[in-house]
């Protein structure tokens, strides 16, 4: 439904108008002028909205009275006035979503990614020359997005950087999200050089490290699913994973 610009002006003039009257009458004649255009107000907006959705938006963001309550428009996205469908269902979104809840996942080659992740991953991925989806991949398997992990090995944050490791990156932090997204993204471009570009043989190095991988004469994809079967059981799962995750991603 479309409310026209002098409705709109009317409504506005209503709402406001009271408020001004407070400051140029007494107290005693500011009551009695603000409840009339109050009164003139809802009428006038349940005769363009109809009773419910008017007293609706009578109430307060939290049902208290002091601006619109938007859990109570549920339903009908398109009700809120004067927003588009899409601003009204952003609208609805953040209404009923708990204080404090983490925020809303979004996709990076069709992986969900939380979205504090994503400038991170698109930096590291920019700089290094890594793919996107790749990171993520590693990320998922590694730590589940968990800043603060910590595995029995001691390796530490988002992609489980031991402190070896991050001594010789440069990385101080290894809790910093950042520093470690872009200290785990450099050691792992480093190991796909190395290894001439095989994503597989790569992965195999992150986990189990280069030198291992190099003694059991691992240097290609053919020789890893030739002697995939040398690897570590936790070498073997954690590979399978993370290129399963960038398969999918494709």
């Amino acid at each position: 439904m479309r409310i026209e610009a002098t409705q709109l002006e009317q409504l506005l003039r209503l709402q406001v108008q009271p408020s001004l009257d407070i400051i140029t009458s007494g107290e005693g004649a500011a009551a009695s002028v603000e409840k009339s255009k109050t009164g003139e107000f809802m009428d006038m907006l349940q005769s363009l909205l109809g009773t419910d959705r008017a007293d609706a938006l009578a109430g307060g963001f939290d049902g208290s009275g002091g601006g619109p309550d938007l859990t109570a428009l549920a339903g009908s996205p398109g009700a809120l006035p004067f927003l588009s469908e899409a601003e009204a269902a952003s609208s609805y979104a953040q209404a009923e979503r708990p204080a404090g809840s983490p925020a809303v996942p979004r996709l990076i080659g069709g992986q969900t990614v939380p979205e504090f992740a994503v400038p991170l991953i698109e930096k590291a991925s920019r700089v290094f020359g890594v793919d996107a989806a790749l990171i993520a991949s590693v990320i998922q398997t590694e730590s589940g997005y968990r800043t603060d992990a910590v595995s029995p090995a001691g390796a530490k944050g988002l992609m489980q950087l031991m402190d070896s490791t991050s001594r010789s990156l440069g990385v101080r932090d290894p809790f910093d999200p950042e520093a470690n997204v872009m200290g785990g993204t450099k050691y792992l471009a480093q190991l796909l050089e190395r290894f001439g570009g095989n994503e597989g043989v790569a992965l195999a190095a992150y986990n189990a490290g280069p030198g291992r991988i190099q003694r059991l004469g691992i240097a290609n994809d053919e020789d890893l699913s030739n002697r995939y079967h040398l690897l570590p059981q936790e070498t073997q799962n954690y590979v399978r994973k993370v290129l399963g995750l960038r398969a999918a991603s494709v």
